[in-house]
């Protein structure tokens, strides 16, 4: 009897383990579909450019010189 239990306790976790995957992924694709996507087309709509990465011809440079006043941390890293 106890040799039963182990191999329905063994199956039983292989038939779970794969329907918490399937969940896992339908959960994701919807939390990115109804969330995620919606709001990231909001923000587009709205800001326009979010992190100014639309190329600009008339600008010699994308490098941005920092403040040499600003403090500094101690340690890094």
């Amino acid at each position: 009897m106890n040799r039963f239990f182990k191999a329905f306790k063994a199956g039983a976790l292989r038939v779970l383990k794969f329907i918490a995957r399937v969940l896992a992924f339908i959960l994701c694709v919807l939390f990115y579909y109804l969330l995620v996507g919606p709001y990231s087309l909001v923000i587009r709509l709205a800001k326009g450019d979010v992190l100014e990465k639309a190329p600009d011809p008339e600008q010699p440079s994308y490098w941005v010189r920092l403040d040499p006043t600003r403090p500094r941390p101690e340690r890094p890293f």
